[in-house]
C-alpha cells in the first residue's frame, strides 16, 4: 500500500473519487442554511469550482461596468455644473458678435452700388468669352488631343513577324535535329537513316540553323534601328505640341489681358467694397467664430437632459449593485456547498488512526481546492517510521477493500517491523518477515553424473 500513497499522489485522488459513492444535489442542499438552498435550489451545481469561477468572472465584468458608470456619472455632473456657465458665456459673445458684425457690414458696403457693380461685373466677364477667346480656346483643345500617329509602324510591324518567322523556324529545325539518330526512324517521315546520311543530314540542318541566326541578328538591328527612329520622331512630335500650346496660351492671355484689370477691379469691389483685404478677414472671422458658437449652444444638452441621464446611470449603478451583491450571495452559498459536498463526499474515507485529504480551504477567499495529502496519527506520511507506513497501509487497504468491494489478498512486506498492535487486513494476508541468524552458505548437492 506504500505504492498507493508514494507513487499514485495526485492519481489517487482523481482514484479514489472514482471509488465514492456519488451524492446528490438535493442531498447537499438538504444539509446547507434555508439562505443557501434559496439561492442554489436552481442552480447548476455538478462542478462547484467551475460554477464558482463562472460567477467570480461575473462579479468582474460587474465591476467593470461600475467603473464605466461611474466614470460616465462623473463626467455628466461635471458637464451639469459648467453648462449654465458654459451657456451664459455663449449666448453673451454670440450677442456681441451680430451686433458688430452688422456694424462693420454696414461702413463695408457705404455708399457703394452693388447691384449696378454686379452688372458691370457681368458685363466684364462676358466681354472676355468673346468669339475670339472662343476660336483660340477650341485652337488649344484640338491641338491637346491631337495624338502622335507613327509612319515606322508598318515597317516594325513588317520586322517583328519577319524575325518571329525566323525564330519559330530555328526552333523547329532545332527540334528537328536533336530529334534524328542513325538508324533511329525518322518521326516526319519515317525513314531510317543510315551514318554517312545522317552526317549529311546534320552538316545541312547546322548550316541551316547558322543561316537562320545570323538572319535574325540582321533583322533584330534593323528592328532596334526603326524603334530608334520612331522614338525620336515622337520626342520631335511632343516638343512641337508644347510648343503650339505655349503660343496659343499667350495668345489666349494677350486677348484677356485688356479686361481683366477692369475684371478684377469690379470683383475687388464686390468682394472688399470700402475695406482693405485684412479688414475682410477679420469680418470673416468674427462670421466663423459667429458660426461656431452658433453650432456649439445648439449641440448643448439642457439641464433636463443632463438630469435625466444623471438619474438614469444613477440607476444603471443601482442595479449593477444589486447584481453584485447577488453574485456574492452566490459565490458564498456555492462555497457553502462545495465544502458540505466534501464533507459528505469523504465520510466514507474515514478511517481509525490513517487520513487522506482531498479538498482544502484557502483561506483568502474560503473556497476549495483539490489535494491529496495522507497522515497517520496525525502526522504527515513523509515524516513515518517504516512501522508507521507499513500501519498506514494496512488502513489504507482496508479502505480499498470497502470502496471496490473485493477482498484481494493484502502483502506485508518487512513485517518484523510491526507488531502485533495493528489494523488486520481483510481476506488474505501474506507477511514477509527478515530472519535474524547467522549467515551460512551451502554447497548445492551434485549427482555422479553432474560431477562428472
Amino acid at each position: 500500500m506504500g505504492y498507493f500513497i508514494e507513487k499514485i499522489a495526485s492519481d489517487g485522488r482523481e482514484f479514489l473519487q472514482k471509488l465514492l459513492p456519488p451524492i446528490s444535489q438535493e442531498e447537499i442542499l438538504s444539509k446547507l442554511s434555508e439562505q443557501s438552498r434559496d439561492l442554489l435550489e436552481k442552480e447548476s451545481l455538478l462542478e462547484p469550482e467551475y460554477y464558482i469561477k463562472t460567477k467570480r468572472d461575473e462579479l468582474k465584468a460587474t465591476d467593470e461596468q461600475k467603473m464605466y458608470l461611474s466614470g460616465q456619472l462623473a463626467l455628466l455632473e461635471e458637464q451639469l455644473e459648467a453648462n449654465s456657465v458654459t451657456k451664459n458665456k455663449l449666448e453673451t459673445n454670440i450677442k456681441t458678435l451680430k451686433a458688430k458684425i452688422a456694424s462693420v457690414m454696414e461702413k463695408q458696403f457705404a455708399g457703394i452700388d452693388v447691384e449696378n457693380i454686379k452688372q458691370q461685373y457681368n458685363a466684364a466677364k462676358k466681354s472676355s468669352s468673346s468669339d475670339e477667346i472662343l476660336a483660340l480656346e477650341k485652337k488649344r483643345m484640338e491641338i491637346q488631343n491631337k495624338q502622335y500617329v507613327s509612319k515606322f509602324a508598318g515597317e516594325g510591324n513588317k520586322t517583328k513577324a519577319e524575325l518571329k518567322a525566323v525564330h519559330s523556324e530555328y526552333n523547329r529545325l532545332y527540334k528537328k535535329a536533336t530529334g534524328i539518330r542513325p538508324g533511329v526512324p525518322c518521326p516526319t517521315c519515317t525513314y531510317s537513316l543510315t551514318d554517312a546520311e545522317f552526317n549529311t543530314v546534320k552538316k545541312e540542318i547546322i548550316q541551316e540553323l547558322n543561316d537562320l541566326k545570323t538572319k535574325g541578328v540582321k533583322l533584330k538591328s534593323q528592328l532596334d534601328d526603326i524603334v530608334k527612329l520612331d522614338t525620336k520622331a515622337k520626342e520631335q512630335f511632343l516638343q512641337y505640341q508644347a510648343d503650339d500650346l505655349k503660343k496659343v496660351e499667350e495668345e489666349i492671355k494677350a486677348v484677356k489681358s485688356s479686361t481683366t484689370a477692369d475684371i478684377d477691379k469690379l470683383r475687388d469691389i464686390l468682394t472688399y467694397g470700402n475695406f482693405s483685404e485684412e479688414q475682410v478677414n477679420k469680418l470673416e472671422a468674427m462670421k466663423a467664430e459667429l458660426y461656431s458658437d452658433e453650432t456649439d449652444l445648439r449641440a448643448m444638452r439642457s439641464d433636463d437632459e443632463l438630469q435625466k441621464m444623471i438619474e438614469s446611470v444613477k440607476l444603471q449603478i443601482k442595479d449593477n449593485d444589486v447584481s453584485r451583491q447577488f453574485i456574492k450571495y452566490l459565490i458564498a452559498a456555492a462555497n457553502e456547498y462545495a465544502v458540505k459536498r466534501a464533507e459528505i463526499m469523504l465520510t466514507p474515507l474515514k478511517m481509525k488512526q490513517a487520513s487522506i485529504k482531498l479538498f482544502e480551504v484557502v483561506k483568502s477567499t474560503g473556497e476549495l481546492k483539490g489535494t491529496f495529502k495522507f497522515a497517520y496519527d496525525g502526522k504527515d506520511y513523509r515524516w513515518l517510521s517504516t512501522s508507521e507506513r507499513i500501519k498506514a497501509g494496512l488502513e489504507v487497504a482496508n479502505l480499498l477493500k470497502r470502496l471496490t468491494g473485493l477482498a484481494y489478498p493484502t502483502f506485508i512486506d518487512n513485517a518484523e517491523s510491526i507488531n502485533t498492535n495493528f489494523i488486520r487486513p481483510y481476506g488474505q494476508t501474506i507477511f514477509a518477515f527478515v530472519k535474524k541468524c547467522a549467515l551460512t552458505i551451502q554447497e548445492p548437492a551434485y549427482t555422479s553424473k553432474e560431477a562428472a
